[in-house]
């Protein structure tokens, strides 16, 4: 039956300085794009999958989060470097489920 299924709702996360999003880490797909990066995805308490385009530094910071584990994932601002070039910053926070 059609009623039995739900769609899944994705969207890209464009933040700006200090935009953060929380949820279920659900892990992450390597080499998309033209840049060949990482995506990583996780689900908000409304069920909405958000995708996440990784950098040196993000996916430097998400390789101590375990897929399944709960994740916030703050946008600081973008960071001036030497030769006019720029990065994301991000801090990510995890959390520990309760019984």
């Amino acid at each position: 039956m059609d009623t039995d299924w739900n769609k899944i709702e994705t969207e890209i996360w464009n933040p700006e300085d200090g935009d953060e999003i929380s949820g279920e880490y659900l892990g992450f797909q390597s080499n998309v794009g033209e840049n060949n990066s990482n995506l990583y995805s996780v689900k908000d308490d409304k069920e909405k999958i958000i995708a996440i385009w990784g950098s040196k530094v993000l996916d430097g910071k998400m390789q101590g989060v375990q897929v399944g584990q709960q994740v916030k994932i703050k946008f600081l601002s973008r960071v001036k470097i030497s030769g006019g070039r720029d990065y994301k910053d991000y801090e990510i926070f995890t959390k520990t489920k309760s019984d």
